[in-house]
């Protein structure tokens, strides 16, 4: 789980520093005297999150009827569980932690929009639409662990059997964030190799 949360941080500080230095040529652009305006929101920006946020409250409304009255959420070194919890605190826990992170994606792209103002074409490597909506939708891996979480109590709740162990999962998810991520820095080399040919 720590590892997750490191990579999702990493990838969080490397498209703020981008966004950073990209704010920065974009001031000293306006500095000059280049037009520029305002990129509109779209919902592209937050999608995954949203997506997800749907798929958690469909996901506890179709395990809900099945809970039993106390849902184990903490096990002991031997398996057992030590730790209850009510399925509507349960319910309410997992769906807000989806929603909080929705909420955090919309301040990532508020953000960011008021930073990648649009500049004249051929400006910048990377267009400042493809910024926002990555780093808009960066926090759905970490909405990814919780509904996986989420799913994998209730399943246990409801049927006494694990989707999947948990460190299985962590590692598909780190592993399919890292090939994204390293597929978006090449993508990010081209452009600017591209860029510098021209």
């Amino acid at each position: 789980m720590a590892a997750i949360f490191a990579f999702i941080i990493i990838v969080i500080c490397v498209f703020g520093g981008f966004g950073f230095v990209l704010y920065r040529r974009l001031m000293s652009t306006a500095r000059e005297g280049k037009p520029s305006t305002r990129l509109p929101f779209k919902w592209k920006y937050i999608l995954a999150p949203l997506v997800l946020l749907v798929i958690a409250v469909i996901a506890a409304l179709l395990y809900y009827g099945k809970l039993p009255f106390q849902i184990p959420y903490h096990f002991d070194n031997t398996g057992a569980a030590d730790g209850w919890i009510l399925p509507q605190f349960a319910v309410a826990i997992g769906i807000g932690i989806q929603a909080v992170l929705v909420v955090i994606s919309f301040f990532i792209v508020q953000t960011t929009r008021r930073m990648a103002t649009l500049i004249t074409a051929g400006e910048s490597t990377v267009k400042p639409e493809t910024i926002i909506t990555i780093t808009g939708n960066i926090p759905a891996f970490l909405q990814l662990v919780f509904l996986f979480l989420m799913l994998n109590i209730f399943h246990f709740a409801a049927f006494n059997k694990y989707l999947l162990p948990m460190w299985v999962f962590l590692v598909i998810v780190i592993a399919l964030a890292t090939v994204g991520f390293i597929a978006f820095s090449i993508f990010i080399a081209v452009k600017a190799l591209r860029s510098a040919k021209s």
